[in-house]
């Protein structure tokens, strides 16, 4: 605890950023990394494995764009700044940790945005992007406000990647499930939801993220989704 205090302190963040409490997240997620590191290892390794792939078949490129940058966990810092003259990440907050990972690569360019305009401004990318990439961010928009206002962020967020001239792709979660588990430590039932809406057509890799093991959450919940990674 006394870490991430120092960590929120730290920080830079806009006001913006800490008044909705993205600072807070961002930290938050980076402590759960570190308690989930093994449950989550596959999930991290398939992410950039996904990327390195699509960044070999496009060859060298202008300028890349990554939404939702985050820690940088799922991210192949070092293949996206060879693949390209310019690299934008975009994301409300940037952690200590990205800042100075960004610092080793001189193209890579810091933006601090928020994807769907509701709590701070959205991002201006000056110069069209060759690719875009949405970054297991998407079934994340909207959080805090209720089930029903979330589909429309969700469609704000693809029609922002539709407007450019680019190839995108998109990895975020399709599907949750929560599991309650009884005393007894046995599978009582299981709870389903659809992230909707999001891109047609067949994924081109699809796998499961174990998000929050058994205990993470709750002695008695545990969450995975179902990935999938889009090119559209």
């Amino acid at each position: 605890m006394l870490a991430e205090l120092i960590l929120y302190g730290l920080t830079p963040a806009p006001g913006w950023s800490r008044n909705a409490g993205y600072l807070r997240e961002s930290i938050a997620l980076g402590a759960r990394h570190n308690r989930c590191r093994d449950a989550w290892a596959s999930h991290l390794r398939q992410t950039r494995s996904i990327i390195e792939t699509v960044l070999k078949e496009r060859g060298h490129l202008d300028h890349i764009v990554v939404a939702g940058s985050g820690h940088g966990f799922d991210l192949p810092l070092d293949a996206l700044s060879r693949s390209a003259g310019k690299v934008t990440l975009i994301d409300a907050v940037h952690p200590l940790s990205m800042r100075l990972k960004a610092r080793t690569h001189s193209n890579l360019t810091l933006l601090e945005a928020e994807l769907t305009g509701t709590d701070g401004p959205l991002p201006e990318i000056s110069t069209n992007p060759d690719l875009v990439i949405s970054l297991n961010v998407i079934s994340q928009l909207g959080l805090r406000l209720s089930a029903t206002a979330r589909p429309a962020l969700r469609q704000h967020h693809l029609d922002w990647l539709q407007q450019f001239d680019a190839t995108r792709l998109l990895i975020g979660d399709r599907r949750r499930k929560t599991i309650y588990f009884d005393e007894a430590g046995e599978e009582e039932r299981a709870e389903f939801e659809e992230i909707d809406p999001f891109p047609t057509g067949e994924p081109i890799a699809q796998w499961s993220w174990d998000l929050a093991p058994k205990g993470e959450i709750d002695r008695a919940i545990a969450v995975t989704t179902e990935v999938e990674a889009h090119v559209f």
